[in-house]
């Protein structure tokens, strides 16, 4: 495990995100009660440095999760951040270059797509 997220997804409880290292799962511990009321528009998006790619998936409101999504980075990944990064109300991804004065920032839709990471 290199990191752990806390974050709400969508909703008024914190829930724990952790990536575990060495293996191709995530484990999400939600702190809601009752399940019916998981919001449906959450997303967990997970850096992959051997790969340089990221991992989208897309979170349904009974706690489950849908199919990988692969989104490449570029070279040499070494961060990500999320959130609305150009003000249009849609999730954003921003990529950090390891060994590179530059970022990759993936523009999110609203309809769970994102461009190609436009570096700067």
């Amino acid at each position: 495990m290199f990191s752990q997220t806390l974050a709400y997804l969508d909703d008024d409880h914190l829930d724990i995100v952790v990536p575990n290292s060495g293996t191709n799962n995530v484990g999400v511990f939600l702190g809601v009660e009752p399940r019916s009321r998981l919001a449906t528009s959450i997303m967990i998006v997970i850096g992959n440095w051997f790969s340089n790619d990221v991992s989208l998936f897309l979170g349904y409101n009974n706690g489950t999760w849908g199919t990988k999504i692969f989104l490449s980075t570029g070279a040499n990944l070494y961060s990500i951040a999320t959130g609305d990064l150009n003000n249009d109300n849609n999730f954003d991804i921003l990529v950090g270059h390891n060994g590179a004065s530059s970022a990759g920032l993936m523009i999110g839709d609203g309809n769970d797509r994102f461009c190609n990471a436009t570096d700067f």
